[in-house]
């Protein structure tokens, strides 16, 4: 069975939509942030303060690559996930990519209540609109789906989300 994977920016409710849809379709769920801090018992923020944004990354790959292995699972993706073709390669080996948009409003409003955001924690509105813009074409490139959460709730972001997934299985 097709994982289900959500790619798209932090504050995107990727991880609150993502336990949504396991729960619904009774799948497993996996975090990659949550797998990371799991594995490497160390806070993403500890690891960019501490290590550098490249070894995040590098640990970001061996993480997407394990959970790209999954069978039948929904992975929510950090962010930056799609900074790295490899990661995007070992995630679409065998699933529905699902890119989770909101407003650059509703991104920061989620965000800015959130100190564990290490790429967006300073910088305002402004550097959530430029990271939108930077990522938006490698979200495009990887997703078969695009949901847009601006203005709907999780249960029926969800239920949308599973339906173009079924039709994408079905295909």
């Amino acid at each position: 069975m097709k994982n289900l994977v959500l790619i798209g920016m932090a504050g995107a409710a990727k991880t609150t939509t993502g336990k949504a849809i396991a729960k619904k379709l009774n799948m497993p769920f996996f975090d990659t942030d949550e797998v990371y801090v799991s594995y490497y018992r160390e806070s993403i923020s500890d690891t960019f303060a501490n290590l550098g944004e490249e070894v995040f990354r590098k640990r970001e790959t061996a993480i997407a690559k394990m959970l790209g292995k999954a069978d039948g699972a929904v992975i929510a993706c950090g962010g930056g996930i799609v900074l790295r073709e490899e990661n995007m390669t070992a995630l679409k080996a065998n699933a529905v990519v699902v890119w989770l948009t909101a407003s650059p409003e509703a991104i920061y409003a989620r965000v800015s209540r959130n100190d564990r955001r290490p790429l967006l924690h300073d910088g305002g509105i402004e550097k959530v609109r430029k990271m939108m813009s930077d990522r938006e074409p490698l979200y495009r490139k990887y997703a078969d789906i695009t949901a847009d959460n601006s203005f709907i709730g999780i249960d029926r972001c969800s239920d949308k989300i599973i339906a173009a997934y079924r039709a994408e299985t079905r295909q």
